[in-house]
């Protein structure tokens, strides 16, 4: 198998065995809050060797540190425990490993949604690429003040705004892409939805979860153009 960049991401031929039973222990450890974490600027939890020598111990015994190449085995973040327990396990008993140029994405934005499902592992480029559209695409909504046009293609009045935009924002999106060659219909119709504060949304408590769907159709073009015989899953 052809690797995309030797650097980022290495195969090693020796392949490993992982107790479950062990995962699954460490699984219970985190969803039952028994280790201690800092919580930083950035929002990120932090757990320290130091206060969780029982926890660590474990995820040394499933090789979560040989995994995570650069990591040094006494500090290491929640979302990147929880990534390994569900996600990168599988991917070091098929000989991987990662240095610092691969990333634990959080789908949603909120670095304290430390969820399976809102984890993904990325490339420090892709992750660039993600962060720079979702921020841009949110500073766009946070200046937008409901000023829209007040008829539609048959001339009639628009009764609700959101709707309207929700719409033309989708069929934009899709366009646009497919001129790229990107095809995909995007799933969720509901481009608005509550967030937390720390997006800084002032007059209006929405944001477009459309981003999630458009990122996510993105990677799998990108991913399946780049590597064909792969089948990307979160």
């Amino acid at each position: 198998m052809k690797l995309i960049n030797e650097r980022i991401t290495k195969l090693i031929e020796r392949k490993y065995t992982i107790d479950i039973n062990i995962v699954n222990q460490c699984k219970r450890i985190i969803f039952s809050k028994q280790f201690k974490s800092v919580k930083n600027k950035e929002g990120y939890h932090i757990l320290f060797k130091s206060n969780n020598k029982y926890l660590f111990s474990k995820l040394a015994a499933v090789k979560m540190f040989d995994f995570y190449s650069t990591n040094s085995g006494e500090i290491v973040s929640l979302h990147q425990i929880v990534a390994y327990l569900f996600k990168g396990y599988k991917a070091f008993k098929n000989g991987y490993t990662i240095d610092k140029n691969i990333h634990v994405h959080h789908i949603d934005s909120n670095t304290s949604n430390n969820t399976p499902g809102n984890l993904v592992y990325v490339s420090s480029q892709e992750h660039l690429l993600i962060t720079q559209a979702t921020t841009m695409c949110c500073d766009h909504i946070k200046v937008f003040n409901g000023d829209c046009c007040p008829f539609n293609c048959k001339g009639e009045e628009v009764n609700n705004f959101f709707h309207r935009l929700t719409h033309l924002v989708k069929a934009t999106l899709e366009r646009t892409l497919k001129s790229f060659g990107c095809n995909f219909k995007i799933k969720s119709h509901k481009i608005f939805k509550s967030i937390p504060h720390y997006l800084g949304f002032k007059r209006f408590n929405w944001c477009p979860d459309f981003v999630h769907d458009v990122v996510v159709s993105i990677q799998q073009k990108m991913w399946q153009d780049i590597c064909p015989s792969l089948s990307l899953t979160f």
